[in-house]
């Protein structure tokens, strides 16, 4: 953020600088200049930093873009009546909030595959598989139905090794993701 206010440095007109934010943005809305919107960056710049102090895992260069991204859209689209700088705390909330989410999304599911893949190809080396991966917590159809799909097994094999139906060992399957997800996480 701090390089994008000094790229923006030479664009900020002093004499924008005495103009609220609000007039600023009347003025962006009849005349689309670049000085108006390194002026208003200006402006908002300190309030910007104590939102993206919010959030975590964000890159400072996407942050700063879409700053510049939102305050231009608020700019534009601020109407007669409301705070500006409330309107754009909650856009650019909103903005963060939503990257964030996809972040996460993308670790989750990242953490998720790597579980499937166990389940689904199974891994040569049991005593890794149960020592390094699986919770303490594993019921005995559960371990031993890590030690079959390790070995190599389909369900329907370990079904019957288990003695149990296929449904029970989709079901085994769903509990060891989850005890492995909040394991990971």
């Amino acid at each position: 953020m701090n390089d994008t206010l000094k790229l923006l440095q030479p664009f900020i007109n002093s004499q924008l600088e005495n103009l609220t934010l609000e007039e600023l943005a009347f003025k962006y809305q009849s005349n689309n200049e670049t000085i108006i919107l390194a002026t208003s960056f200006s402006k908002i710049f300190k309030l910007a930093i104590l939102i993206k102090n919010e959030y975590y895992g964000l890159d400072d260069t996407d942050i700063a873009s879409w700053c510049l991204e939102k305050l231009d859209y608020c700019l534009r689209t601020y109407k007669t009546g409301n705070c500006f700088t409330t309107y754009f705390s909650v856009v650019f909330k909103n903005k963060l909030r939503e990257e964030t989410e996809k972040l996460n999304y993308k670790k989750r599911k990242g953490i998720l595959e790597s579980i499937n893949d166990i389940f689904d190809i199974g891994i040569c080396d049991t005593y890794n598989l149960i020592d390094m991966l699986l919770p303490k917590n594993l019921t005995d159809k559960e371990y031993t139905y890590c030690i079959l799909a390790s070995e190599g097994y389909d369900n329907s094999y370990i079904a019957d090794e288990l003695n149990v139906s296929r449904m029970t060992i989709s079901n085994i399957r769903k509990s060891l993701k989850n005890k492995c997800l909040t394991l990971q996480i």
